[in-house]
Formats: structure tokens, sequence, C-alpha cells
């Protein structure tokens, strides 16, 4: 299965696996709107820490250095976890990590990854302010073919704008739901139909 990095419309970025673009575009429909979303097939590095929202705490060793005792332990809060957060992703400090950064950033966020990958040690504010305001510029056009999608005569643009969802999206289910109502030998629904040749 091929994974994917999604740039949103908003300044974030996504590594999916799908089956293909409808898949992705549906994944992507579990989570917001994906009108205004680029991807790309993604072959680089995927180095992501994930950890449980809880913090364990060791006491510290008594210098005899005898092994750590279960006794040592202390699991702290649970709340984040009881209220399912989930696991929390984190992006490490190493250099297969950093290569994944630059790589993502290259696609996801080009502005920003010339000032940032590209640019001096010292990044100035100005064009660090310019190159977001460029990436944020996506929301906008975003935006845009929503509205359109809104005011659209056609019945596909207009329902995906009721079902906040992307026209492309909405005509692959409307699609899939044709395809299921056939059957598979091509009747129609109470007809006869054609014998097979043998």
């Amino acid at each position: 299965m091929p994974l994917y990095l999604v740039r949103w419309a908003d300044l974030s970025a996504a590594l999916v696996t799908a089956y293909d673009e409808e898949h992705l575009l549906d994944v992507l429909d579990e989570v917001a709107n994906p009108e205004g979303c680029r991807w790309t097939e993604y072959d680089g590095p995927v180095f992501v820490e994930l950890s449980l929202p809880v913090d364990v705490e060791l006491e510290q060793p008594d210098g005899s250095g005898r092994p750590v005792s279960p006794e040592q332990l202390r699991v702290g809060d649970l709340a984040a976890l009881k209220n399912r957060e989930g696991l929390r992703a984190v992006v490490p400090d190493a250099d297969t990590a950093a290569e994944m950064s630059q790589e993502i950033m290259r696609f996801a966020f080009p502005h920003v990854h010339r000032v940032y990958w590209e640019g001096d040690d010292d990044i100035e504010e100005g064009p660090l302010r310019e190159a977001v305001e460029k990436e944020a510029l996506a929301i906008v056009s975003s935006a845009w073919r929503r509205a359109h999608a809104a005011r659209s005569r056609d019945p596909d643009d207009r329902l995906a704008a009721v079902m906040d969802a992307p026209p492309r999206l909405v005509k692959h289910w409307r699609k899939q739901a044709e395809a299921k109502s056939s059957t598979p030998t091509g009747k129609k629904p109470g007809g006869r139909g054609k014998k097979k040749q043998r």
C-alpha cells in the first residue's frame, strides 16, 4: 500500500497509507474536509516515536549498583490516557528524523523549506514570516473552492458543500453506490438477464 505525504490546506502535513488517491481522500475525510490538500507518494525516511500519554518516573537508585526494581517505578497521572487521548507522536532528535523533516518540508512547505534549510544559519524573521504567509495562502484557495462548490448548480458539487467534502470525493462515492446497486452480471433489478453463451 503506498505511503502518501499530504499537505493540508492549513499549515500541517500528514503521512497516510492508502490504496489509491480516492481511498486517500476517503481516509483524509475521516479527519476533515480534504479540499485544498495536495499529496505525493512518499518514499523518504520515516522516524516517528510513539508513546503513551503517561509519565513514568524512576526513584533514584541507591548507588549500590543493583538493577532497578519494580518498586522504584512511579506511574504518573493517567488522566490523558483515561480520556482516550491515545498515542503521542514526536519527531525525535536524530539524523534520520531530520532527513524526514527536510523531505516533508520540501514538498509540503517549499517556501519555508527554502528559508529554513537552504538559508543562513541565523534565520531572520522577515523572510521567514513572508514564507509562512505564502504557505498560508492555501487556506484562502481552499475557502474559494468550497464557496464555488456551494454556489455550483452541479448536484455533486452542492452535495459536497452540504457534506463538507470535496466534490471529487462525492463523485467517487456516487460511482461506488451506483456500482453496488447494479448486479455483477449487468442485470437490471427485476429484469431478465441474457443467458450465458457456452
